[in-house]
C-alpha cells in the first residue's frame, strides 16, 4: 500500500481530538508557506483580491458557479449572465469566456500532467480574451506543487490572488467541525475535497441568497468533450447529448470516498447549514448532485430572474 494511503488510513482511525490537532496543525503550516507567497506576489506587482470591494447591496440575489461536467450543456441557457452573477473556474471559460470572476488554480511544474495543464489553462485564458473580460484570480496559494515564481511569470499582471485555506475532511465530527469554520472564514477560499466546494463558500461569504452550482456531476465526460486541445483551439460546441453511456462513467476522483464521510455528505451538511442562515443552495436538474442539493424548476427559476 503507498505511503500516502497508510498514513491516510492511520488518520482516519484517530479519535476527533487528535483529528482536530492534525487539521490545525495542517492549516498553521499552509498557512505559514502561503504568508511567505503572499509576500513574494506582492513584492512582484500582484494585487491581492478583497472580497469586500465586491460585497455590497448592488450585488445579484442569484449566484452560478460553472463546474465541468457534462450537465453544464444543458443548465447553462438558464443563466441571465446579465443579471445574475456568475463564476467560474480552470476550462469553464470554453463555455462563458466573461464570468464576472474566474478562478485558476494551477501553475506548476511538478509533472508532465500539471505542466500541460498549467500551460492549456494560461494558452486558452488569452485565446478566449478571459483576461479582458472578466477578472480573474488565483487561488490555491498553499499548495505546495504550485510554483509562486511560474504564478508571478504568468499572472502578476493580468490577475489578482486570494488567500485559501484547505481543511482535511477525516471523520463525520470532522466533516462537522470544519464546515462551521469554513463558514467563519471571511477573506479566504475555504476549501475541501474540490473547488467546486471552495467556490461554493466563496459565494456564501459574498452574500447571495441563492447559490446555484452547475457541471458537480461527481464524474463522466466534461463539458467539452473528450478532446480538450481542440476545444480550446477550435471552440466548444454547444452538445446536450450524453457523450458517454453509463457503462463509461468514472468517478472524478474528488468525488471517491477514503474514510466514513466523502463530498456528497459535505454538500448534504453545507446546503442544511446554509439554509439556517437562510441561504439556499441548489444544482440543476441533469447533474447527479441535484439528488443531493435539489434544484430549481426552470419555469419558476426563469420567471425569478
Amino acid at each position: 500500500m503507498p505511503i500516502k494511503l497508510s498514513i491516510k488510513e492511520l488518520l482516519f482511525k484517530l479519535p476527533f481530538f487528535y483529528q482536530r490537532c492534525f487539521i490545525i496543525s495542517v492549516l498553521l503550516f499552509e498557512s505559514l508557506i502561503q504568508y511567505l507567497r503572499c509576500c513574494y506576489l506582492r513584492f512582484s506587482g500582484m494585487h491581492e483580491f478583497n472580497i469586500s470591494s465586491l460585497r455590497n447591496d448592488r450585488l445579484p440575489r442569484r449566484c452560478h458557479i460553472l463546474g465541468s461536467g457534462w450537465s453544464l450543456n444543458h443548465s447553462f441557457c438558464t443563466i441571465n449572465t446579465e443579471k445574475e452573477f456568475v463564476i467560474g473556474f480552470n476550462f469553464s471559460y470554453l463555455k462563458f469566456n466573461s464570468p464576472d470572476l474566474h478562478f485558476v488554480e494551477n501553475a506548476s511544474y511538478k509533472n508532465h500532467v500539471f505542466s500541460d495543464n498549467t500551460a492549456l489553462i494560461y494558452y486558452g485564458l488569452r485565446r478566449h480574451s478571459v483576461f479582458e473580460n472578466s477578472i480573474v484570480v488565483f487561488k490555491n496559494l498553499s499548495e505546495i506543487k504550485n510554483n509562486v515564481k511560474l504564478i508571478s511569470s504568468l499572472y502578476s499582471k493580468k490577475s489578482l490572488f486570494i488567500k485559501d485555506k484547505h481543511y482535511r475532511i477525516l471523520s463525520n465530527e470532522s466533516l462537522e467541525y470544519c464546515v462551521d469554520k469554513m463558514m467563519e472564514d471571511h477573506g479566504y477560499v475555504p476549501q475541501a475535497y474540490s473547488s467546486a466546494i471552495g467556490l461554493i463558500f466563496f459565494a456564501y461569504h459574498m452574500g447571495f441568497e441563492e447559490i446555484i452550482i452547475h457541471g458537480l456531476d461527481f464524474g463522466g465526460a466534461h463539458f467539452y468533450g473528450e478532446d480538450l486541445v481542440s476545444a480550446i483551439a477550435l471552440g466548444c460546441s454547444d452538445r446536450t447529448e450524453n457523450q458517454h453511456g453509463e457503462e463509461k462513467y468514472k468517478p472524478h476522483k474528488t468525488s471517491l470516498r477514503f474514510g466514513e464521510v466523502g463530498i456528497q455528505e459535505m454538500l448534504a451538511l453545507i446546503k442544511e447549514k446554509f439554509e439556517k442562515k437562510s441561504v439556499k443552495l441548489y444544482s440543476t436538474p441533469f447533474s447527479p448532485s441535484a439528488e443531493i442539493l435539489g434544484y430549481v424548476d426552470d419555469a419558476k427559476f426563469s420567471a425569478d430572474s
